[in-house]
Formats: structure tokens, C-alpha cells, sequence
């Protein structure tokens, strides 16, 4: 999918078409994100293009740059999720000092209309914009009628009584409540990788395991996970995940990815060094902790591992 990151760009690109522009950060694409893709396709049908528009970086680290990270996809993994939910092309902003002091109708005429021939623009409930979020849905509706566009404003998508956001997702992975994370994601919570090599300890211990190096942060506790990991290559492969800084062994707090296949039928070998990998967190077997021996250590992750292969069996 075309990821436009200027206005010029994404005007010629369009060229006569005209969008159904969806706003948001849609971090994760979760079930609130979801809700205003459900509306643009409505809108969109034949007629128009469908373009979500989001910013980078994220508002909160233009004002707060020291802002510890928190995003739980990079604007790429965004693209692809929107892209799945039916997205023809996504409009990222540079969010600068021009951006954050734009007036509202800087905002609406020069992002909206000129860049993406907007005929339809959806936000979700309490949206604000502009200089000093002086911009409001009602602002947005006025100025639409002016620019020949109409606003829609969806209402918070609720779960438990309470508004579904990435905030309650990255809640739920920091407590390690994948299950409730996924629910709320209508997806496996993931991150990408690169297998690179590692020491070999896993091999060493009867359990080979592909070292991952991702560019995402890894919000989930330390501890074992059930996982599929995706390959381009051998497709998806049920599997076991470690995440954590080894404390039966290491003296450091490098913190480590390391995912064992539990089963591979393929008559090819199963070779994933510098493979392209995403994996996928299903579920929590248990926390991370030190073990006092190697012994101790392959005992437990027979018990993990017979874990992983139940709940792979029975979903």
C-alpha cells in the first residue's frame, strides 16, 4: 500500500479521485480504529478511495520528546493493518512545528482538501486538531460545509463499559493479559523480526530456538508465551517464545527473543537465519526466573513447550 508522507505527493498521486479520510493515530488497529474503517468503507463504496490519515511522530513526542516509547506498531505495520481493513493508502504527517500550529482551517484546506480531495472525513468521538487542539468536531462539520466535504463523528467503541484505545491494550500486554490485549486488537498482538544468530544455548539445552531481533517494543513481561511464528518462507509454524534476560545464566540485562518451532513437516530444512519473521503472542504460560541448574531448566521447558502444543492443538 502507498504510504504518502507529503501533500504534494499525495495530491498528484490521487489526481481527480476523491477520499473518504479517516483521522487517528491507529496504533494497533483495534476495534475503535476498526469502527471508522467500517464507516469509510460504508461511504467509500465504488466512488471514493479510502485514506486514513495519522502522524509521525506521535503529538505526544513532538511536545513530550522524553516520553518514554509506547507505540505498539512501527507506521509500516500500521500501513498493513489499515491495508487489511479495507485502506487504499495511508497519509502520514510529519507532526512539526508547522503542523502542531496550523489553525484549523490551514489544517482542513491544505491536508484534507488539496492533498486528499476529501469528500467524507471521519473521527472518532472528543477529536481535536489545530493550534492548541483549538479545532473541534463541530469546527470540523462548519468547515466542511465550506470545503464540500461532510464530517462524521463515531462514538467510543466500548468493551466492559469502558472505551477501547491502545492505552488499554498496552495495559493489558504490560500485565501480561494477551488474551484480553488480542480481544481488544481482534487480533494476535505481534512484533517483526530479523533471526539473527545467537549463542546456541538453546540447541545446547534440546530446544534450538530462533534469535529475534525486532524493531519493536516489546511490551509484554518476561516470561514464556505461546506463539505462531510467520515466515515467508515456510509459512506459519506453531511455536514457543522466550522473552527475557536469561537469569539462570546471564549477568547483564540484555533482553532476548528467542521462538522454538514446535513442529515442521517440510522435507526442506528449517534454516530461518536473516529470515524476515513476525511473531505472534497467543497466550501466557508463565514468568521468567532463574533456574539453579541446567537440569532444572530443560524440565520446566518440556512442561512449557507440552503447553504451547495443548493450546495449539485446541484452537
Amino acid at each position: 500500500m502507498d504510504i504518502y508522507r507529503d501533500t504534494v505527493r499525495a495530491s498528484r498521486a490521487r489526481g481527480d479521485a476523491t477520499s473518504v479520510v479517516t483521522i487517528g493515530n491507529f496504533d494497533g488497529v483495534h476495534r475503535g480504529h476498526q469502527a471508522l474503517l467500517n464507516l469509510a468503507s460504508e461511504l467509500a463504496g465504488a466512488e471514493h478511495r479510502i485514506i486514513p490519515m495519522t502522524f509521525d511522530p506521535h503529538p505526544i513526542r513532538y511536545f513530550r520528546p522524553d516520553s518514554p516509547a509506547f507505540e505498539l506498531t512501527t507506521i509500516e505495520q500500521r500501513a498493513e493493518l489499515l491495508r487489511a481493513h479495507g485502506a487504499h493508502a495511508l497519509f502520514v504527517l510529519e507532526f512539526d512545528e508547522l503542523a502542531a500550529n496550523s489553525s484549523a482551517r490551514d489544517f482542513v484546506s491544505t491536508f484534507l482538501v488539496d492533498a486528499l480531495g476529501a469528500k467524507h472525513v471521519i473521527v472518532g468521538h472528543g477529536f481535536r486538531f489545530a493550534h492548541k487542539r483549538s479545532g473541534t468536531t463541530d469546527t470540523l462539520r462548519e468547515l466542511g460545509l465550506e470545503y464540500g466535504f461532510q464530517a462524521h463523528v463515531v462514538e467510543h467503541v466500548l468493551d466492559q463499559g469502558a472505551p477501547v484505545s491502545s492505552t488499554r491494550v498496552r495495559e493489558h500486554l504490560r500485565a501480561g493479559e494477551v488474551t484480553l490485549a488480542n480481544a481488544l486488537l481482534t487480533r494476535p498482538y505481534f512484533i517483526d523480526g530479523v533471526v539473527v544468530h545467537g549463542d546456541a544455548r538453546g540447541r545446547q539445552l534440546g530446544y534450538p530456538t530462533a534469535n529475534i531481533q525486532s524493531p519493536n517494543q516489546v511490551f509484554i513481561p518476561d516470561g514464556i508465551y505461546t506463539t505462531t511464528l510467520r515466515t515467508e518462507r515456510f509459512g506459519a509454524l506453531p511455536a514457543c517464545t522466550y522473552v527475557g534476560v536469561r537469569p539462570t545464566y546471564e549477568t547483564d540485562s540484555t533482553r532476548n527473543i528467542e521462538t522454538f518451532v514446535l513442529d515442521h513437516d517440510g522435507d526442506e530444512p528449517l534454516d530461518l537465519y536473516e529470515a524476515n519473521v513476525t511473531i505472534d503472542f497467543h497466550d501466557f504460560i508463565r514468568s521468567d526466573r532463574a533456574f539453579p541448574d541446567s537440569a532444572a531448566l530443560i524440565e520446566q521447558m518440556h512442561v512449557d513447550v507440552a503447553a504451547a502444543r495443548a493450546w495449539h492443538a485446541n484452537s
